[in-house]
């Protein structure tokens, strides 16, 4: 990395999110019941560059705008789709993802953006298909008995390996296909049989591997299956914790996301799978954080694996 880029990394990292210019030919405004009953396919991005990639890709686009956030149908690759942008966090993407169940027929969700990368195997811009999503930072703090010594409340127990005083935790989530249940569950598995669908596409998705004309990677990137992926409300930057996540979740990949859409997809019975490509190392790289350069390198990489999905679903 050329020393000339850290100022121009640190501006963008101060820089909101530019609004998304749609492609729809028509805009509905509806406040209650469905806008659209045709089976789909929803595409979940968090933000700007994610959905720019995919934007160009959608056919026959109409948006439709609920909660201030704009859903747009249309076909992409042969499919019948929604593409929407959840909102960075895990609140925005719960409460988006159950704003367009309710509005929408949907028949899968894919989910579609950047991610940290935490297994030290990976780089930049290579594709993740996580088996499971978690939520990391959903978590019990610990009281400090002794310098360095931490017991938690009874009954209120971490069940994974504490980070010093914090200590991550399932919670009770209802589902709609046994509504009287409440199972206390930390994991989210994706669906089998997208994952099935997403290993044959991966044949066909290229990778790039150049952000620019001046900055190409030493190899191409990959795409990968298994693991686990997990999600926390933090920008997660520190060398530390990434090494503690990999070695307590073998979680591959973090982001602010995923397990919340996944969650939400559970609790309503709609399968779903989740693609990240690597914009950064979470604190694993030299310097400062790198996703302003590869946060569009690795939005193109997903963007390739989503269509070639799109292609291979039926």
């Amino acid at each position: 990395m050329r020393v000339t880029w850290m100022g121009a990394i640190l501006a963008t990292l101060l820089v909101a999110c530019e609004s998304i210019a749609p492609p729809a030919q028509e805009t509905v405004v509806e406040t209650y019941g469905k806008f659209d009953t045709v089976p789909r396919v929803a595409i979940a991005t968090a933000y700007a560059p994610e959905i720019e990639a995919l934007m160009p890709f959608l056919e026959n686009g109409v948006e439709y705008q609920e909660n201030g956030v704009s859903f747009w149908t249309g076909d992409m690759a042969g499919e019948e789709v929604i593409l929407f942008a959840t909102g960075i966090s895990l609140v925005n993407a719960a409460m988006n993802t159950q704003l367009l169940i309710d509005h929408f027929n949907v028949e899968a969700i894919v989910v579609s953006g950047v991610a940290g990368g935490v297994d030290p195997d990976l780089s930049y811009a290579d594709v993740t298909v996580a088996s499971k999503w978690g939520q990391y930072n959903e978590m019990v703090f610990m009281r400090e008995t002794d310098p360095g010594v931490y017991f938690p409340h009874p009954g209120l127990g971490p069940e994974f390996e504490p980070f010093m005083f914090m200590g991550p935790r399932g919670m009770p989530v209802s589902n709609a296909a046994d509504p009287n249940s409440s199972d206390r569950r930390f994991w989210y598995p994706v669906d089998e049989g997208l994952m099935e669908i997403a290993k044959v596409a991966a044949e066909s998705a290229e990778m790039k591997a150049c952000a620019s004309e001046d900055l190409c990677l030493p190899r191409t990137p990959k795409i990968v299956f298994g693991g686990a992926g997990v999600t926390g409300s933090v920008f997660m930057d520190n060398a530390a914790f990434r090494e503690y996540l990999f070695e307590t979740f073998d979680a591959q990949i973090l982001e602010m996301e995923t397990s919340a859409i996944g969650t939400v997809a559970y609790a309503n019975d709609v399968p779903y799978i989740a693609f990240r490509s690597l914009s950064d190392l979470a604190g694993g790289g030299g310097g400062v954080n790198e996703y302003p350069i590869f946060e569009v390198l690795a939005s193109d990489n997903n963007a390739a694996l989503v269509l070639a999905f799109l292609e291979a679903y039926d």
